[in-house]
């Protein structure tokens, strides 16, 4: 039995907040780029963030095993992308990611296991009700979400505000 005593306790690390960052906040950027530590340090934020969207998902995932079909965990990252903050079709989901909808499942759970993304269940104010609403997940970091579209472009520009 290899159980370390620092895995005795789960800290979440989210994406760095205006107040953090004080003077060196920009909106434009943080709607941007996100607000993940490397990228807001980084001298090519764009650039930044493609790489590490390419490095998660190609040596992390990996690398840990835990998306045992790796080509439609690709396919599947930039359509999940798509789904941020909307609500998810699981169904829908999965057939555009060409993926079956049990292996869906797994993705997500990746996702969630490394704090990428966050579920947050419908609400339904009544116990019986025979039409489930679906969920809605949200990515951590906008940066990571416009990278996984190709939404960064080498050129600074002027977020829309019907992006937010």
């Amino acid at each position: 039995m290899s159980l370390l005593a620092g895995r005795a306790y789960q800290r979440q690390l989210f994406p760095l907040v205006s107040e953090e960052l004080g003077a060196r906040f920009s909106l434009n950027n943080a709607l941007q780029y996100g607000t993940l530590p490397i990228v807001v340090q980084s001298k090519s934020p764009a650039e930044t963030l493609q790489v590490y969207a390419q490095l998660y998902a190609t040596q992390e995932i990996q690398a840990e095993a835990a998306a045992r079909q790796l080509p439609g965990f690709l396919r599947f990252l930039p359509i999940a992308a798509l789904f941020h903050r909307h609500a998810l079709n699981l169904s829908g989901l999965a057939q555009d990611a060409m993926v079956p909808r049990s292996t869906l499942d797994g993705h997500i759970q990746v996702l969630e296991d490394s704090l990428l993304i966050a579920r947050l269940a419908a609400f339904e104010p009544k116990l019986r009700v025979k039409e489930r609403k679906h969920p809605k997940f949200y990515w951590t970091d906008i940066g990571i979400v416009r990278a996984l579209r190709q939404e960064l472009g080498g050129t600074e520009r002027r977020v829309p505000r019907t992006f937010i």
